[in-house]
């Protein structure tokens, strides 16, 4: 009786123990089936087949993904729009996902970072302004502006010209002058840069502070050399020219120009607007130039801007083709210009 007791206990146990495994096994594999997350190496691989990036929607959340992948290294908003980004360490780079603003919970899309070597230049009471190292070739992105407090409390308070970083950013760059990153996730020390950088850097940093002189303006005016009509400096008294426009024969049009002009100076291969330090008012009169002829006037450089640094200068003066004066959208104007020098 003992010994058939016995058996129906241990037949119980087994029973319980296989229901036990059972379940346990079936539990597994639900929650693997319930797993939709994909591994860091997977979403790599993907977005290295769809050109860097891959967006919404996924079946699964911010939460799961946190779960599966542990916290982010960093988080950042984008200033611009205040839409959160998180960011994992991998591989030496960053794989991030932007959030849904109105609903965190959201993914909007998956990227990976991009290296991006850079050299101190300088730092005022707003901004930090680094040279993007490309071989020494300039370009409008081989200065980039950041503001302060992007950086932590500290980051770059011993930065001096010259230092070398390492950046990793979301690979997106806004063309301007100087150029912008919106994000980025690190920035990590490298050292000094050697003299073919540092000659670069100080090429970008003499033609970052012209575009930071308040009495300087980059200029967009294009002279047409082959213009009929051309502008002469008969002379020069003390900065106040006596000039003349002078109209050939070639088109037989008449121009129209008024008594406004403006001062360039040249810096290097670039022309640079000379912004007056008060506001100039012109009289608002236009003027005539006939085919074959020729109008003197004046131009008062020296009441207006007051003495010039030494360097190539140029008088730059607009005219328009009478017969388009009334085309308000596209007058076709064009632009005549005189040089001159002003010594040490």
């Amino acid at each position: 009786m003992s010994r058939s007791k016995d058996i129906v206990t241990k037949s119980m146990w087994t029973r319980i123990l296989a229901l036990f495994m059972v379940f346990a096994i079936g539990s597994a594999c639900a929650s693997c089936k319930k797993s939709k997350v994909p591994s860091k190496k997977d979403v790599l691989e993907k977005l290295r087949s769809e050109a860097g990036s891959k967006q919404g929607p996924f079946d699964f959340t911010y939460e799961e993904l946190r779960s599966a992948w542990g916290d982010p290294d960093v988080e950042r908003v984008m200033e611009e729009t205040g839409i959160p980004c998180k960011a994992w360490n991998y591989n030496g780079h960053y794989l991030y996902s932007f959030l849904q603003k109105d609903d965190p919970s959201v993914i909007a899309g998956f990227g990976y970072s991009s290296a991006l070597q850079l050299i101190f230049l300088l730092q005022d009471e707003r901004n930090v302004f680094f040279a993007e190292f490309n071989e020494g070739r300039l370009s409008d992105w081989d200065c980039l502006s950041f503001s302060n407090d992007r950086f932590a409390s500290g980051e770059l308070d011993s930065a001096s010209f010259g230092d070398l970083f390492s950046m990793e950013f979301d690979g997106t760059l806004l063309q301007s002058y100087p150029g912008m990153i919106y994000l980025f996730f690190s920035i990590t020390p490298e050292g000094q840069a050697d003299s073919r950088q540092l000659q670069h850097a100080q090429n970008v940093l003499d033609r970052l502070k012209i575009h930071l002189d308040p009495s300087l303006c980059f200029s967009n005016i294009i002279i047409e050399p082959n213009a009929d009509a051309r502008l002469k400096i008969e002379d020069n008294n003390d900065l106040v020219f006596n000039m003349t426009l002078v109209n050939g024969n070639r088109n037989r049009k008449t121009y129209v120009y008024s008594e406004d002009f403006y001062l360039e100076r040249k810096i290097k291969d670039d022309w640079y607007i000379v912004v007056p330090p008060e506001e100039v008012h012109f009289e608002e009169k236009l003027y005539e130039l006939p085919p074959d002829g020729q109008k003197s006037f004046s131009c008062d450089v020296k009441s207006i801007y007051g003495t010039l640094e030494p360097g190539t200068y140029r008088i730059v003066k607009e005219l328009v083709n009478s017969e388009d004066i009334d085309n308000f959208d596209d007058p076709m104007e064009f632009y005549v210009a005189a040089e001159f020098n002003v010594d040490q």
